[in-house]
């Protein structure tokens, strides 16, 4: 696995780090983040130079530097480090750049220009909350379930239809140089929560997405219709789901949930409780991906010999993506391509 940082990454909620430091992973390193004397985020390695000493598990001084609780080696966001006992010992350790954007702190080495950092707005959009999700198994386990509406009718409880309205779902992928697209268009089957959302039963659900890997995320637009698709429902949804592993079988995710809400419409003035609503449903469609996932853990990094239908061409161009892109076997390619998009 090559250095992701070289990519930003959502890895904390701004929320979660207040006055005492936090540790975060990103593939297999730890970082230690915290707020300096003004409030500003910092992050270096999670690791104490002068012995190894975990920083996350330090104090900020009065003076915003972050001091190891082992010895009490101090550190500055640019990783100058010092020791109390022996004041003209200094050290280096690394430090990288933390932007907070959308209620989240970003991670990236230091070097990353922050307008790589992934714009998430759209016209009309609002921003109805965001929340991490652990998922206990691999990254690449975790990018099949979130690129494939197939198992919808089985593993959730809301979104889309039933097992018995396959026939009346269209479908369409496509596969790129540098991402997937994918979209599924079908019959919404009954749920309490649907009608709180202005969507009835047999409505159909338009499920569209996007994945890319600079850094690895997933985009969903998902909006409603009247059976002939003639009406369109109040509420559009578009779900960014950013994904890095967190070591062989764990992945961490971290959603930022958007809301349009349609001019005129009675919903704009329920909007504060229509956030708390898509957040809270959408938090837990997601608990369920993980309860399932889990038992896939074991499954070959390789597709070959499965059984695999239209549903995962998605899938299958997503693990070749994943490979070269994201975790670096094709780095000089992500280069090309970046060069030929201008």
């Amino acid at each position: 696995m090559s250095d992701l940082l070289r990519f930003f990454h959502p890895v904390l909620p701004s929320a979660a780090l207040a006055k005492k430091p936090v540790a975060v992973s990103v593939g297999s390193r730890r970082f230690a983040l915290w707020r300096d004397a003004a409030g500003r985020p910092a992050a270096v390695d999670d690791a104490c130079p002068h012995r190894n000493a975990p920083l996350s598990l330090g104090r900020v001084r009065p003076d915003g530097r972050l001091a190891c609780a082992y010895h009490g080696w101090c550190f500055d966001g640019a990783g100058q480090g010092s020791s109390p006992s022996q004041p003209k010992l200094a050290c280096k350790t690394n430090a990288y750049r933390v932007v907070e954007r959308y209620d989240y702190l970003w991670l990236a080495n230091s070097d990353v220009d922050e307008a790589t950092l992934p714009a998430l707005e759209s016209p009309g959009f609002v921003l109805a909350g965001a929340f991490t999700t652990p998922f206990p198994a691999p990254i690449h386990i975790c990018l099949d379930n979130f690129t494939e509406d197939e198992h919808f009718p089985y593993v959730h409880s809301a979104f889309g239809w039933t097992e018995e309205q396959w026939g009346d779902v269209a479908f369409e992928a496509k596969t790129f140089d540098d991402h997937t697209t994918a979209t599924y268009v079908g019959p919404q089957r009954a749920s309490p929560i649907m009608p709180l959302l202005g969507v009835s039963t047999g409505d159909l659900f338009h499920n569209s997405f996007e994945t890319r890997f600079d850094p690895l995320r997933t985009v969903y637009t998902s909006h409603w219709t009247s059976a002939r698709g003639e009406r369109r429902r109040p509420i559009d949804a578009r779900t960014w789901v950013f994904m890095h592993p967190e070591g062989e079988r764990a992945t961490r995710f971290h959603t930022f949930l958007f809301v349009r809400v349609a001019p005129g419409s009675a919903f704009r003035l329920a909007l504060p409780a229509l956030k708390i609503i898509a957040r809270n449903f959408v938090r837990r469609e997601w608990a369920m991906d993980a309860r399932w996932v889990e038992h896939l853990s074991d499954t070959a990094r390789e597709l070959t010999g499965l059984r695999l239908g239209k549903y995962d061409k998605t899938v299958i161009r997503n693990r070749k993506l994943l490979k070269e892109l994201y975790l670096g076997h094709g780095e000089s390619e992500l280069v090309q391509l970046r060069a030929r998009a201008g």
